[in-house]
């Protein structure tokens, strides 16, 4: 054996064999960041994280439509599946989910036709809901969909009906039943009054996770209200820290450019006026994501905090709300948070926002600290 490789046998051993050392609560832990992916048409459009039932992670890179599995925070070098672009452009790609198996996905895009199933490569056409759509799931291998009180009916789009929409619908093959009743009433929520702002799109917001057992935690995006939901519809457990109030920011110049870039095919020729963005509500719960031992995971975005993100974690064994510090700097734009088979992603809302990785076995070594304030019911 040359001196070289001796050497470099030596180095991976110790490092395998070293254990970092604990941080402080201070100092935070510091995530992974995870490479990028390659991109067939140098696109650096919309990326979503997300976790099949065996908790493999995939990351889509909507501007290409290609999926990555990644593992232990690298992506594989060649997308696992390209879907086929259809006929009708999909446009900007606002949500993604993936099914089971991990051989079908969920698409919610910017379009007429919202709702986009691929199974496989190929897109399986569905009937769209009524409803507006804000976000997209798959349950037991079919579409489902979190749905605002807006119909988006041609003619009337954006119109808040005398009925309400349910929180979750699913496709069952024939028609878009509910799956998930209205949980939370937001009519009595305190939120400024501000023009271009809508009270309904606040209030409908929310991350859903699901639960190995057939529950639903639905968080609350916009400030700390959590609900677990069981199959059966019967709210479980409810976890609240502070006043469900609703604070408004307006975007930041990044943001900006992203909003223009998404509106961008339905703006008309030369000197036409693009729309104006409206100001959007500071988000404290960026992700909710259950575990492998059981316990809910949130990212949380601290009011009031320093800047820097922190995981949550939610034990229905203990009954306890613990937080480890982040060392990573409170993104408005991370719209992937996912619990993996090793460990917690979470991914900015682009591909050039990049994407982190937090192994279990630095969050089972972390320093966490009671989170008492958190009301539990």
């Amino acid at each position: 054996m040359t001196l070289f490789r001796w050497l470099l046998a030596a180095a991976c051993v110790a490092a395998v064999g070293a254990v970092p050392p604990k941080p402080t609560p201070e100092e935070g832990l510091r995530p992974v960041a995870v490479d990028r992916v390659l991109s067939i048409g140098g696109s650096s459009g919309p990326q979503y994280l997300r976790t099949d039932a065996k908790g493999r992670a995939y990351l889509l890179n909507a501007g290409d439509l290609a999926v990555f599995r990644i593992v232990n925070g690298s992506p594989a070098r060649k997308p696992e599946v390209t879907f086929e672009r259809p006929q009708d452009p999909i446009g900007f790609v606002a949500d993604a989910a993936v099914c089971a198996a991990g051989d079908a996905w969920v698409l919610l895009s910017r379009s007429p036709r919202p709702i986009r199933f691929f199974v496989g490569s190929k897109e399986k056409p569905l009937p769209q809901p009524e409803w507006m759509v804000t976000g997209v799931a798959c349950l037991g291998g079919q579409p489902a969909v979190t749905v605002t009180p807006a119909l988006r009916s041609a003619g009337t789009p954006g119109r808040v009906p005398d009925r309400a929409p349910k929180l979750v619908l699913q496709w069952n093959g024939s028609e878009w039943v509910p799956f998930l009743d209205r949980i939370i009433d937001y009519s009595e929520m305190p939120i400024p009054a501000r023009e271009g702002f809508h009270k309904s799109k606040a209030a409908s917001e929310v991350t859903v996770a699901y639960s190995r057992e057939g529950a639903v935690w639905v968080a609350q995006t916009a400030f700390y209200h959590v609900r677990r939901v069981t199959a059966s519809g019967r709210v479980a457990t409810v976890l609240e820290l502070g006043e469900p109030a609703v604070e408004l920011r307006d975007l930041t110049a990044e943001e900006r450019r992203e909003f223009e870039e998404a509106v961008k095919p339905s703006v008309g020729g030369p000197g036409a006026s693009s729309p104006r963005p409206a100001p959007v509500p500071r988000r404290t719960l960026l992700g909710a994501a259950e575990g492998p031992d059981g316990s809910l995971y949130l990212l949380v975005s601290p009011k009031g905090g320093d800047g820097k993100l922190a995981i949550d974690r939610y034990s229905p064994v203990s009954g306890k709300v613990e937080r480890v510090a982040l060392e990573a700097a409170a993104r408005n734009q991370v719209r992937s948070f996912v619990a993996a088979q090793d460990g917690l992603y979470w991914a900015g809302a682009t591909m050039h926002n990049g994407a982190w990785w937090l192994p279990w076995e630095a969050l089972d070594a972390a320093s966490w600290r009671l989170v008492p304030e958190v009301r539990i019911r």
